[in-house]
């Protein structure tokens, strides 16, 4: 302005995504440099996520094979943003162990401990690199799930 340049420095405190590869920082490459005994780890620490991402693991599980109830209907894929959500004719309390023990029998652990009210339940399951988040609330005389996912494959069988 009038002949003058100004020279700011922002610094923001939540992260606004991921930052494209041409525009980060140097300081990033530095572990690449010190990789004497570090070389198998910096391969995977060092790879942005856009490249670690679509790697699917051997045994990755496809959402379609979740352990679900026996009842569950009236499925809502969205692969987008990587949720899942169903209907089950079972009351919160009933659905919860329900999907628990199903969910245990195909492998998933119990991640923290699990809320479960009459009104409303949240469940966390980890397996390997995916996770569980799901919530359970009271709809119509059954329950209502819904499933945060990350870490399934999303493409179709």
């Amino acid at each position: 302005m009038f002949g003058e340049s100004w020279e700011v420095n922002v610094k923001f405190v939540a992260p606004l995504g991921e930052i494209p590869k041409e525009f980060q920082p140097a300081a990033a490459k530095e572990p690449e440099q010190d990789a004497t005994d570090k070389q198998a780890t910096s391969e995977s620490t060092t790879e942005p996520n856009e490249k670690a991402a679509p790697k699917p693991a051997k045994d990755q599980l496809n959402v379609k094979d979740l352990a679900l109830t026996k009842d569950a209907s009236d499925f809502d894929y969205k692969a987008l943003v990587e949720q899942l959500g169903f209907k089950s004719k079972a009351n919160v309390k009933s659905a919860c162990a329900e999907l628990a023990a199903n969910l245990k029998g195909q492998g998933w652990t119990k991640q923290g401990s699990d809320l479960i009210t009459p009104a409303s339940a949240i469940l966390k399951r980890k397996r390997g690199d995916a996770e569980l988040t799901i919530f359970v609330k009271p709809e119509s005389g059954g329950s209502e799930v819904k499933m945060m996912t990350e870490g399934l494959a999303w493409d179709e069988k």
